[in-house]
C-alpha cells in the first residue's frame, strides 16, 4: 500500500468515527444523523475500495513514490474537509442566532397585539356594563361587571397571545384592572 493510500486510508477512517458520533450523540437532530449516515457510508465505501485497491496493488509491480503534488492534493482535501465542518458550524450558530432574532420580533408583534386587543376587551367592558347596569350605576359596579365581560372577552379572543406570555387569569384580572382604573369613562365618575 502506497503512502497516499495509506493518508486516505486514515483520513477516511477519521470521517468514518466522526461521522458515527454524529449518528449515536443523543442531542443530534434529524439533519446531523442524516449527515453523519451520508459520510458513514461514503467513507466506508471509500475505505473498502482503497482495501481492494491495495490488494490489487500487491499484485501489481510497486509503483514510485507519490510525488509532492499528490502529498499536496491530499493535504488540500483534508483541509478542505475542515473547513466545510467549520462552515457548517458557522451556518448553526447563525441560524440559531436567526432564530433568536425572530423569535424576539415575534413576541413583540405578539405583545402590541394583545395591548391593544385588551384596549379593546376594557371598551367593550366599559360599553356592555353601561348597558346592562344603567350610566346612572356606582363606578365600583360599572368597573366589577367591565372587568369580568373584559376578561371573558380576552381569554376568548387572543387566547394564544395569553398563553405565549404565561398570562394566567389572576395576572389577567390585573392587567385589565390597570387599564380600567385609567378609563376615561370611570374617571369622570369619580371625579
Amino acid at each position: 500500500m502506497g503512502v497516499a493510500a495509506a493518508v486516505s486510508l486514515v483520513f477516511l477512517c477519521a470521517i468514518f468515527t466522526g461521522a458515527v458520533y454524529l449518528m449515536r450523540r443523543p442531542s443530534s437532530d434529524l439533519g446531523d444523523r442524516v449527515l453523519g449516515l451520508v459520510a458513514a457510508l461514503m467513507s466506508f465505501t471509500g475505505i473498502l475500495v482503497l482495501s481492494l485497491a491495495a490488494r490489487a496493488a500487491e499484485a501489481a509491480p510497486a509503483p514510485p513514490l507519490p510525488s509532492l503534488s499528490e502529498l499536496a492534493g491530499l493535504a488540500l482535501a483534508g483541509v478542505l474537509g475542515l473547513l466545510g465542518l467549520l462552515v457548517r458550524g458557522l451556518v448553526k450558530v447563525a441560524v440559531r442566532h436567526l432564530e433568536t432574532r425572530t423569535g424576539l420580533m415575534v413576541d413583540a408583534a405578539t405583545r402590541d397585539y394583545l395591548d391593544a386587543a385588551l384596549d379593546r376587551a376594557v371598551d367593550l367592558g366599559l360599553a356592555k356594563a353601561a348597558e346592562a347596569l344603567g350610566v346612572a350605576a356606582p363606578a365600583a359596579e360599572l368597573r366589577a361587571h367591565a372587568l369580568h365581560v373584559a376578561a371573558g372577552y380576552a381569554q376568548e379572543r387572543v387566547p394564544d397571545a395569553l398563553a405565549r406570555f404565561g398570562i394566567g387569569t389572576p395576572a389577567l384580572a390585573d392587567m385589565l384592572a390597570a387599564r380600567l382604573a385609567t378609563a376615561p369613562a370611570l374617571i369622570d365618575r369619580t371625579i
